[in-house]
């Protein structure tokens, strides 16, 4: 009597799932990664923006109050353009089946 499911054939299913999780590993740090190098650039644009007069603000387009919405848009905008849902849209959780 042979077993239905051949030794070779679980050893392989074995590293199937070995590499999957290397590869969820990998693109959890990557994402990680990246999260951290655009918060140290909204700190650096945010840090550059409120050192400028408002000469040199209005130059740019925009007002001392207006940093702070500027510099999250481009950030979404960024992210959007990467292909993530946007910010505070349902677009992820719908695609994840957690949204009714």
């Amino acid at each position: 009597m042979q077993p239905a499911i051949q030794f070779s054939q679980m050893r392989q299913g074995g590293r199937k799932g070995v590499v999957l999780c290397f590869a969820r590993l990998r693109r959890l740090i990557s994402v990680w990664a990246a999260a951290a190098v655009a918060w140290h650039e909204r700190r650096v644009a945010l840090a550059a923006l409120r050192k400028s007069d408002d000469r040199e603000l209005k130059h740019i387009g925009i007002y001392r109050g207006q940093i702070d919405h500027v510099i999250g848009r481009a950030g979404r905008s960024r992210l959007h353009r990467l292909g993530w849902p946007r910010a505070g849209s349902n677009e992820g959780r719908r695609a994840r089946g957690s949204d009714p």
